[in-house]
């Protein structure tokens, strides 16, 4: 069997993608079409119009009472006054330490960027209008002249006719996806300037011919199609003569490296296979591959996916957002607004009906084309010329408003509150309203607001998830210094891979490296940095009516004034800050730290600490004398017995006796004496 050609293998996989893009296409394309007509619904002049296909209201008013847009929009600004902030904690359970911090700092400073802010915003609107919204993430250079790259996170619009995942995935964030589609509509002009000619345009004899329509007159649709396999390598192991082992992907070596490894002294030892995934993404439009991207960074496809309210009813997934319910309530609101207004344009007021006669020599004035501050009427005469009626004969009166109608009004009305919530009661609020009262009004908007925060929590617990995989392989350069960024957005740094010598092994190794990097992602959802320094603020203002204590009082103080917000107050919330970590409330960062204890070295003591730093240092010397002294002693008894037994070891046993017992006889004289 011959062997395929590159182009015959790029050829299988344009029609294996567009297999697949046709079933996740049609696999929901019902609830996805409702999903964009929501949006255009809640959004779009005359969306709630579209409905009237058959066009029956086309020639007659057509107003719009679009009460549910205000309330999409209050869960909007709700969202805006709310953050969403993950933390990094050690999947062993161990408490969090540097490279926990150093995760969640440059994760905020990746994606909470100016598009990553946009990206959020976006897939939120689309979330709460059409019940699916969606960002991506991607590696990009930050500095091409180092070759540093970055992760970022970038909007994706139109997520519902866009975003495509694998229609056997089950789980709602798509984690265990096999693959996905990205679709990026394109102007003829700008593929051809890409792409070239011959792609512009639907091939024939194709093995497969899509359902989809990948050729509009005016665009043309390009994909990006991520495919997740599970990869195989081989791990090369090199020892060195003192026995330690260094591991390398042998992918990732050149020969040019193996070679200067054994020319330093290494040694090659046997090797191992291993599996891991990866992700290889290819560019693709309607008629071939485009472009076969490689491998791209993490583990994960970098896409990232929120449903408001999703289920999977006989094993089609349905999603909708907070538009979709009352929708036909709004239409019936409006065909019925529309007509009583159109009722009162018509038919504003009486119209009295005259016999000819009458107005006969004034048809100028009844004309209507001039306001009149009086009008005239000839009276209606008999035979005889005497007047026998004056005025209008009769009224044509204006159409009252049908009772069903009224009520209809009011049902729809009533029916858009139960749905949509009052919005008007924040509005509505007296001044003299009790904090409780307010406090339970906003508890009543939460409830509405709190689900779709929620859902777009669990997309932002899953694009932590996917960056954590793909800082992996984007951060790895030794000794590199990155941006990071705190909660309040105050920019910081931290370097990682720094080399460092593990004492237990005696190996190279590298500190804070993304790499080893192993975390569980949690999400926590709350009020946004100012709220909660208000909220702060005002706890910490009613604790300090309740304390006398000075000390007590001093460090309420200064957590008052580190959450106190205002024009040039970052310098003093800053000494408010320094205050509280010198008094030992707050735990100081590492530069805090190394910064406090330099000032400690570096201060003078005072009169009493040197006269006590005297007197311990003298008591020390004494008792190091005191030491030598003993050990001298001891080292001198040692000397005499030995020179003792070197004299004796020189004369006869009879005078060695002699000499034994006079020496015993002057050490009793001695202790007698004593």
């Amino acid at each position: 069997m011959p062997r395929k050609t590159p182009s015959h293998k790029l050829a299988e996989i344009h029609s294996m993608a567009l297999r697949r893009f046709d079933q996740a296409a049609n696999f929901n394309a019902e609830v996805r079409r409702r999903s964009v007509l929501c949006r255009k619904f809640t959004s779009m002049p005359g969306g709630q119009w579209l409905w009237d296909e058959a066009g029956d209201f086309d020639k007659r008013m057509k107003l719009e009472v679009n009460k549910t847009s205000l309330a999409v929009s209050r869960i909007l600004n709700e969202y805006r006054n709310n953050r969403i902030a993950a933390e990094f904690l050690p999947v062993d359970g161990s408490e969090h330490g540097e490279m926990s911090d150093i995760c969640a700092g440059r994760y905020r400073a990746d994606t909470h960027d100016a598009p990553g802010k946009q990206a959020r915003d976006n897939a939120f609107d689309e979330l709460v209008m059409g019940g699916m919204g969606a960002w991506r993430l991607r590696a990009e250079y930050e500095d091409k002249r180092k070759g540093h790259q970055r992760v970022c996170a970038e909007p994706i619009s139109d997520a519902a006719t866009t975003v495509y995942f694998d229609d056997n995935s089950k789980m709602e964030d798509k984690s265990d996806a096999k693959w996905a589609f990205l679709i990026t509509p394109t102007t003829k002009e700008a593929f051809k300037e890409q792409w070239g000619e011959e792609a512009a345009s639907f091939p024939t004899g194709m093995e497969y011919v899509p359902q989809y329509n990948w050729y509009a007159p005016d665009q043309i649709m390009v994909a990006e199609y991520f495919v997740k396999a599970r990869g195989t390598g081989e791990m090369r192991v090199f020892k060195a003569f003192d026995g330690v082992e260094t591991e390398y992907l042998a992918s990732d070596l050149s020969e040019e490296d193996v070679a200067d490894m054994l020319a330093t002294g290494l040694v090659e030892a046997e090797g191992y296979p291993i599996e891991f995934d990866e992700v290889r993404k290819y560019t693709l439009c309607g008629s071939k591959v485009l472009r076969d991207d490689g491998i791209i960074a993490g583990k994960n496809i970098p896409i990232v996916v929120a449903y408001a309210h999703r289920r999977v009813i006989d094993g089609v997934e349905y999603f909708e957002g907070h538009a979709q319910k009352p929708m036909d309530t709004q239409i019936i609101l409006n065909v019925q607004a529309s007509s009583v207004y159109e009722t009162s344009v018509e038919s504003p007021v009486r119209v009295p009906i005259f016999a000819a006669e009458q107005i006969s020599r004034y048809q100028t004035m009844w004309d209507g084309t001039t306001k009149y501050r009086y009008m005239l009427a000839d009276p209606i005469l008999d035979n005889d010329g005497n007047p026998v009626a004056f005025g209008p004969q009769a009224y044509l009166e204006p159409p009252n408003i049908p009772e069903a109608t009224a009520t209809l009004l009011g049902l729809s009305d009533a029916h858009l509150q139960d749905l949509l919530g009052n919005p008007m009661q924040a509005e509505t609020m007296q001044p003299n309203q009790s904090g409780v009262a307010m406090e339970l009004v906003q508890a009543r908007i939460d409830v509405q607001t709190s689900g779709y925060l929620d859902a777009l929590a669990k997309g932002e617990r899953r694009a932590a998830e996917i960056w954590l995989s793909m800082a992996a392989d984007v951060y790895h350069e030794s000794d590199r210094k990155i941006k990071t960024m705190t909660e309040e957005g105050k920019r910081g740094s931290a370097t990682i891979m720094r080399p460092m010598l593990d004492e237990a092994s005696g190996e190279i190794r590298h500190e804070m490296d993304f790499a080893n990097a192993e975390y569980d992602v949690v999400i926590d959802v709350g009020p946004a940095s100012a709220s909660r320094r208000r909220s702060t603020q005002k706890a910490v203002l009613a604790l300090m009516a309740a304390t006398t204590d000075p000390e007590t009082l001093q460090v309420l103080t200064m957590t008052a004034i580190r959450n106190t917000d205002g024009e040039g107050m970052q310098e003093v919330r800053d000494y408010a800050r320094k205050k509280l970590v010198s008094m030992g409330v707050e735990t100081p960062t590492k530069e805090e730290k190394a910064e406090m204890e330099a000032s400690q070295a570096q201060a003078a003591p005072d009169g009493q600490a040197a006269l006590a730093s005297a007197l311990a240092k003298e008591s020390e010397a004494k008792a190091i004398k005191a030491t030598a002294d003993a050990a001298l002693a001891e080292a001198r008894t040692e000397q005499a017995k030995a020179q003792t037994a070197e004299t004796l070891a020189g004369i006869p046993i009879a005078q060695q006796k002699a000499a034994i017992e006079g020496v015993n006889a002057i050490q009793r004289g001695m202790n007698g004496n004593a």
